[in-house]
């Protein structure tokens, strides 16, 4: 899961190795599916296994909150963005809430 200017580019670079669930926002711990220019499915559809979330970059909506990372394992860190990693979806939208 990203924001959008950092779901698609992932999706693009890895040859669609790596598919991307787009999220409007990290705001107040919330976030709800972007519903454009992604895979219609994933409107529906959650992700399998083992999950990572992007934070940061200039065009990102909001950082996560200090309860969504806690329990999470931080797997790549640069001087603008993190990934988390999370055991499985239903983990990071129990820590996201009802609106995931």
């Amino acid at each position: 899961m990203a924001t959008f200017w950092n779901s698609n580019v992932l999706t693009e670079l890895s040859g669609g190795a790596i598919e991307m669930w787009t999220i409007q926002n990290l705001n107040d711990g919330e976030a709800r599916i972007f519903r454009w220019l992604q895979q219609t499915d994933h409107d529906t559809r959650r992700p399998e296994g083992k999950v990572f979330l992007i934070a940061g970059g200039s065009m990102d909506v909001g950082e996560p909150t200090a309860e969504l990372v806690a329990g999470a394992e931080k797997v790549f860190h640069s001087g603008e963005y993190t990934a988390y990693c999370y055991a499985s979806w239903q983990e990071l939208e129990s820590l996201l809430g009802a609106d995931a």
